[in-house]
């Protein structure tokens, strides 16, 4: 919600001329204000401890269900359409001084404040107008609140670009520029109140970001403001990645700028954050259909499955992430990994991000045809047997209740029929699984006769959901 739309690389001459002007105008005090903010950010005051709050912590989670985090902020605006202000403060205070985040690794306060900045739907203006009054009725009961006002200060940023509307810079009005410039501005007159408050926020800076994108901040500015956020709290990755979308061509950078600093952000942190921070920053590129393919051929595509394992290490499953890496997989080509992710996820696609069922299929059927070409006999027939078989060994190991590790030997035919089966160490789930024979797998074995063995936990068949896979080894 706070990602500002890009426009194509035909208008960034346009674009760029219309933020030079503005830059004519507030360059010179843009390092005044951007010291002034910082002086005021800076002060890491303790946050109050946590409180218990009147409504729970929604429980929602991305470990299993894609779904987790969309009903986490369906809870948020629920709230703030009951008004209940001193929950959403309350939630919102909890989430920033434990730094919670969700298995992807998001901030739950990101998502909070993503959750109530604009209108749901296609907002109308008496919707803006309504949701305005709403936040404005928050900070008059609450005029304490630091969620309350950087709240309403994205929300104007929103505004702002709902005058201007989605089209080429030259399709935009006099007074669709006219309403924007206002309502930037007003959310910067917002966060400069907010900064006197005694409680600090993360998020603050991240929204001060898109006002320095949206009025032309130069370089050095802008990159100072960057700096203090990171100082301020160094785990929130939303600098980085606001800041890489200052760098784009059509805002305030060349080409390879925005994918430049990527890498150099990422190398600075370093060691597996580092990694799983070039993950989110590519994520963010490639997850935005309107990035060019040339910005996607600069990126690492090694480096940022590094860092989707390492963050899978770090905080377990997250079908927001196996989603995030199939559809990076598909826009970068690469039908292996692609048809892993669409493996793991099962039915848990996210709609946000493929958009229709048919958009999905069509991904998942490339994936799995591109990746047996790919791969090669062997291989496809392995994929083959995991995917075939799984339902096979689930129940073989739930009714011997023998959780004994094997390894399961498959003799195959010239044709691709299961010869027969053995078991190392022979097992009571190993003898069960003679009723393979005679199950056909594809393409044909390279060579005739023709063995290849998986190894058998037998454990995670039993605490894993029925469409995981249990890729645990091959010889």
């Amino acid at each position: 919600m706070n990602k500002l739309p890009d426009v194509g690389a035909t208008t960034r001459t346009t674009t760029g001329s219309i933020f030079r002007r503005w830059q004519r105008v507030i360059q010179s005090v843009a390092c005044v204000l951007v010291l002034a903010h910082m002086a005021l950010g800076s002060n890491k005051t303790p946050q109050p401890p946590a409180t218990r709050c009147s409504v729970a912590d929604p429980s929602a989670n991305d470990a299993s269900d894609v779904q987790g985090v969309a009903h986490y902020m369906a809870v948020m605006r629920q709230l703030l359409a009951e008004n209940k202000f001193a929950e959403l403060d309350c939630l919102a205070d909890a989430a920033r001084a434990s730094k919670a985040r969700f298995a992807s690794g998001g901030w739950k306060l990101y998502v909070l404040y993503m959750a109530i900045v604009v209108p749901q739907g296609h907002a109308t203006e008496k919707d803006w107008t309504a949701h305005l009054k709403t936040l404005n009725r928050w900070i008059s009961e609450k005029p304490r609140s630091i969620t309350a006002r950087v709240t309403l200060a994205e929300a104007y940023t929103s505004y702002a670009w709902d005058a201007r509307g989605e089209g080429f810079a030259d399709t935009v009005t006099g007074n669709g520029w006219k309403l924007f410039d206002q309502r930037i501005q007003k959310a910067k007159d917002i966060l400069e109140e907010a900064s006197r408050l005694q409680t600090k926020c993360p998020h603050w800076y991240n929204v001060m970001q898109i006002v320095a994108l949206a009025q032309g901040w130069d370089r050095a500015s802008a990159t100072a403001l960057l700096d203090q956020a990171v100082a301020f709290e160094p785990g929130y990755q939303y600098y980085y990645r606001s800041h890489s979308n200052y760098l784009k061509p059509q805002w305030h950078g060349e080409e390879g700028d925005s994918e430049k600093f990527t890498e150099e952000a990422a190398d600075h942190v370093g060691g597996a954050q580092g990694d799983i921070l070039y993950y989110q920053m590519a994520a963010n590129l490639v997850g935005c259909h309107c990035t060019e393919e040339a910005q996607l051929k600069r990126l690492l595509w090694p480096r940022i499955q590094k860092g989707a394992a390492e963050l899978e290490k770090q905080n377990g499953v997250s079908m927001i992430c196996l989603n995030i890496l199939g559809y990076m997989a598909t826009r970068l080509e690469d039908p292996v990994v692609a048809h892993n992710m669409f493996w793991r996820m099962g039915d848990n696609w996210d709609r946000g991000l493929w958009r229709t069922k048919e958009f999905y299929d069509a991904n998942v059927q490339w994936a799995n045809e591109a990746a047996r070409l790919q791969e090669g006999p062997e291989k496809a027939i392995l994929r083959q047997a995991h995917e075939k078989f799984q339902g096979v060994i689930r129940h073989c190991v739930q009714e011997s209740g023998d959780m004994t590790k094997f390894d399961l030997v498959i003799n195959l035919t010239k044709f691709g029929i299961v010869e027969s089966t053995s078991s190392v160490p022979q097992t009571r789930a190993g003898s069960c699984l003679v009723t393979l024979k005679g199950e056909k797998l594809s393409p044909f074995p390279p060579f005739d006769p023709y063995a290849f063995t998986m190894e058998i936990d037998p454990a995670q068949f039993i605490n894993t959901p029925t469409n995981t896979p249990y890729w645990v080894g091959v010889h």
